[in-house]
C-alpha cells in the first residue's frame, strides 16, 4: 500500500492508508459501520467483529488501490502537539471507489462515513476538498461523482460545500432496482468542468 501516495494533510485532518493489521483500524471500522448514523443511512451493516473489518480492508479496500491506484483512507484529526501518539483520533472514512458492473458510471464517485459525534464541525467538508484537489491535481481524475439519496440533505450539503456541482436526479440501475424495476433514484454531484451531458460518463438510465 505504500507505493499509492497519501492525500497531503488539511488545516485539521489528516489521511491514513487502512491497515488490515491494525486492531486499532479494524475495532475503528466496526465502531463506525455500526453507529447509528451510518445504520441510518445505510442500513444494517455485515461488519460486526475486527476480523470481519480486516477481510474487507484486504479484499475490497486494498484490492481497490491496486486496480485503481486509489480508493479509501482513514480520516482523523491532526494528533496534539504535545503528544506522543504518531496518530490522531480516528473521525471517519473518505475516498473514491470505480464500479466495474454493468451501467456503472466511467468516472469514480466519492464515499464517506463519519462518526455522529464529529459531524457539523467542518470535518467532512474539508476531506472532501482536500481529497478532491488530490485527486485532480496527482491522481489525475479530472471528473469525480457524488450519489446521494435526493432526500440526503447533509450528503448533499457536503457535497455542494465542498464545490461539486449539483446536476439532476437520475435513475441508477449501478445501486440497485426500485419496485418498479428501473434504477435506485440518485441525486448526481459532480466536480467542476465535467460535461453537461452527462450520459457520455454513463450516468442514467
Amino acid at each position: 500500500m505504500q507505493q499509492h501516495p497519501l492525500p497531503p494533510p488539511t488545516e485539521r485532518l489528516s489521511f491514513a492508508h487502512l491497515d488490515p493489521t491494525s486492531s486499532k483500524h479494524c475495532e475503528f471500522l466496526v465502531s463506525l459501520y455500526n453507529s447509528p448514523l451510518y445504520i441510518g443511512v445505510f442500513g444494517k451493516s455485515p461488519i460486526s467483529t475486527p476480523e470481519q473489518a480486516a477481510e474487507l480492508i484486504r479484499n475490497r479496500f486494498m484490492a481497490e488501490f491496486e486496480h485503481n491506484g486509489y480508493g479509501k483512507w482513514i480520516v482523523m484529526l491532526k494528533p496534539d502537539p504535545s503528544s506522543s501518539s504518531a496518530e490522531g483520533t480516528f473521525i471517519g472514512c473518505m475516498g473514491f471507489s470505480k464500479r466495474d458492473a454493468e451501467f456503472s458510471p466511467s468516472a469514480p464517485d466519492v464515499g464517506f462515513a463519519f462518526l455522529p459525534e464529529y459531524t457539523g464541525k467542518g470535518y467532512a467538508t474539508e476531506a472532501l476538498r482536500g481529497l478532491i484537489e488530490h485527486a485532480q491535481r496527482v491522481l489525475g481524475l479530472d471528473v469525480i461523482f457524488g450519489f446521494t439519496d435526493p432526500d440526503n440533505d447533509p450528503s448533499c450539503k457536503l457535497m455542494a460545500r465542498a464545490g461539486m456541482e449539483e446536476r439532476e436526479i437520475v435513475r441508477m440501475k449501478c445501486f440497485g432496482l426500485e419496485e418498479d424495476g428501473k434504477g435506485k433514484i440518485s441525486r448526481v454531484f459532480v466536480t467542476k468542468g465535467a460535461s453537461q451531458d452527462l450520459s457520455i460518463y454513463n450516468i442514467g438510465e
